[in-house]
């Protein structure tokens, strides 16, 4: 394999890794909020904001566990849009990217056609 097919292969894959880290700062918050919601609703729990409620699982009371995890949600008022503004800047380096690799492919190209 050549080294600019390898470059552009780690560039792809370091484009795809930075994508995926925007996604998942956005999405932090909420996969506690989830997992506090499902297992509330396997166990005939009420959960909720206000205050903790009861929630025994196996004899053990999650009530107060369950609340701090459904209440981590609320910082997804700043992972959001930390994540949406993330993106943008995202999507400008990708095309910044993706035109200077097509510039400097056509410069090649026509230095290599000339006599």
């Amino acid at each position: 394999m050549s080294s600019l097919v390898a470059g552009k292969m780690r560039s792809a894959r370091f484009h795809l890794t930075v994508l995926i880290g925007i996604v998942l700062i956005g999405l932090a918050p909420m996969i506690p909020v989830g997992i506090a919601s499902s297992i509330a609703t396997w166990n005939g729990c009420t959960l909720s904001e206000s205050s903790p409620s009861p929630c025994l699982v196996n004899e053990f009371d999650w009530g107060p566990t369950l609340y701090q995890m459904g209440v981590l949600g609320w910082f997804g008022l700043v992972s959001l849009p930390l994540a949406a503004f993330l993106f943008v800047i995202w999507i400008v380096w990708f095309i910044t990217s993706a035109l200077l690799t097509w510039h400097r492919k056509r410069i090649n190209s026509r230095m290599s056609s000339e006599p």
